[in-house]
């Protein structure tokens, strides 16, 4: 029963971010951006279901490939990987 009280607490204290809101969406407005440059403007998207297709392979090649300069152009993965060993 005290874990449900917690859950309860922490669950009124979660808010949504206001619409539009530059601090809130910064991040995902990067993502964005970049998917799109990165991703869909290059290729040849006819339709929604073709973006569906590729999400998979292109979610991979941005997380396991491609350089991110926040990473000091590393991939995530090899940033964990980094992180992991000097840890």
């Amino acid at each position: 029963m005290a874990s449900l009280c917690k859950v309860s607490t922490y669950l009124r204290k979660i808010r949504t971010t206001p619409a539009y809101s530059p601090e809130s969406n910064g991040i995902s407005g990067a993502f964005v951006k970049t998917f799109k440059r990165d991703y869909i403007w290059p290729n040849d998207i006819s339709n929604a279901k073709v973006v569906m297709e590729k999400l998979s392979e292109w979610f991979e090649d941005y997380n396991e490939k491609a350089p991110h300069k926040a990473l000091k152009m590393l991939s995530p993965r090899e940033f964990i990987e980094k992180t992991k060993l000097a840890g």
